[in-house]
């Protein structure tokens, strides 16, 4: 099912033996579109204290409960890696990097075997507690460039081919495969009441983090051609396959069609 991930963050960590926290984000991979990590706010100040856990590791989202199951302990989750979220060691300029935490020869979180369809722990190396510093060489390597926030992404501008085509609203994730499906954009100005619509990630060819842009392989005007999205009214009206049909379809038809 997908869930607009504004409304995921927040949801209650439920552990074995507990409450473990909160969603605070999730970060992505910016080619495959598959949430690598859910960023957990273990904290209950108000000073977020934020540990990464695998998707693989966690149950299916409750809308009702509004909460997400995670096979761990409340204490392993805490003792998991963590993320200076201002800190330049841990958040480069592209993306995310763990210099201090993942370092070992293992794969995954000890004693559990990680989702085949997630793969190892990034590096294929498994998280340990300690401050350990790496050379210059080892933290470099250690940068993947691709992984996304999608909590600082909300609010990017958007700009076409041709202009600035408006802003980023938020995200459409896919529950049971967890990866980021659709995008929900804002056309045209912030001032202005722009319009909502919702745009197939397929659309997506970059993200400039210094000038704070999303760039669409489209010109600005042909976001109109993208259905308006309101809350989650069009994906219960149309169903999934319906929607995907429209806008990895129809939609480029109509965009071909007006480039002719």
């Amino acid at each position: 099912m997908l869930k607009n991930v504004k409304d995921i963050y927040g949801y209650k960590i439920s552990a074995f033996n507990g409450n473990a926290g909160m969603v605070y984000d999730l970060l992505f991979d910016e080619q495959t579109r598959n949430v690598r990590f859910v960023v957990v706010n273990t904290s209950s100040s108000i000073s977020p204290s934020l540990v990464l856990i695998e998707p693989s590791l966690t149950g299916k989202l409750d809308m009702g409960k509004r909460e997400l199951p995670v096979f761990l302990t409340v204490e392993e989750i805490q003792n998991s890696p963590s993320i200076e979220t201002h800190s330049p060691s841990v958040r480069q300029n592209e993306g995310y990097a763990w210099p201090y935490y993942w370092v070992g020869t293992g794969g995954g979180f000890p004693g559990v075997t990680p989702s085949a369809s997630y793969g190892l722990s990034p590096f294929g190396l498994t998280p340990t507690l300690g401050t350990l510093k790496l050379s210059a060489k080892q933290q470099e390597s250690n940068i993947e460039p691709h992984l996304r926030s999608s909590r600082d992404l909300i609010g990017y501008g958007i700009r076409g081919t041709d202009r600035n085509a408006g802003y980023i609203e938020s995200f459409l994730l896919e529950d049971e495969s967890w990866n980021i499906s659709y995008m929900i954009a804002r056309t045209g100005s912030r001032m202005l009441g722009a319009r909502k619509v919702l745009v197939a990630m397929r659309w997506l060819i970059d993200i400039d983090p210094h000038k704070e842009k999303a760039m669409l392989d489209l010109k600005a005007n042909e976001l109109k051609l993208f259905p308006e999205y309101d809350n989650l009214k069009i994906v219960v009206k149309k169903g999934r396959e319906t929607l995907h049909t429209h806008l990895y379809k129809m939609v480029p038809r109509l965009i071909l069609d007006s480039r002719k």
